[in-house]
């Protein structure tokens, strides 16, 4: 099932989403570890930001993607008191929550119901370890180009590596 989320906040970024998103299905309300449809583990949810032609991360909209009962679920919770709401970023708008009536797509249908769910904070954390060793080893590959360089230019390259790598090593 396919939900439609609007009013997020411009200065969230898709961990923030995800994290708001990940209170409500995670929490007692809509998750019982003990619900054999769980098979002992948190459902797992997809959000595909909306495109901003203006250059941000998203358009103040996304793509919740989940299965059909869960997001069955969500939405009677929702519709129970005023107060349910998801709140993401420092706005204190609650996202407004629209069914799209369209299916997800197979392939990503088959991954929400085998990939188990990985907390947005170790995402995050993950994605800057994979950010700084992709830095590590362009560094490396220009040092390798600039051998061909003076020998004083390639020992300023060759302390500048070590350094890099030294820090990326004390993580």
């Amino acid at each position: 099932m396919e939900i439609e989320l609007k009013g997020i906040d411009f200065n969230a970024d898709i961990y923030d989403i995800y994290k708001a998103v990940a209170l409500v299905l995670h929490g007692p309300e809509l998750y019982d570890p003990n619900d054999h449809r769980n098979k002992g583990r948190k459902p797992n949810f997809e959000i595909v930001p909306g495109e901003s032609p203006a250059g941000r991360i998203h358009n103040g909209t996304a793509l919740l993607r989940v299965s059909v009962g869960l997001g069955r679920r969500l939405f009677r919770w929702l519709w129970e008191s005023p107060k349910n709401t998801i709140l993401v970023g420092d706005s204190g708008r609650a996202l407004r929550l629209y069914n799209t009536h369209s299916e997800v797509p197979p392939d990503v249908e088959y991954k929400l119901e085998k990939v188990l769910y990985i907390d947005p904070s170790q995402e995050k954390e993950r994605k800057e370890i994979e950010d700084k060793a992709r830095q590590v080893r362009l560094m490396g590959e220009h040092f390798l180009l600039s051998m061909n360089a003076n020998s004083s230019a390639r020992a300023q390259h060759i302390s500048t590596l070590y350094m890099n790598v030294v820090s990326f090593a004390s993580m």
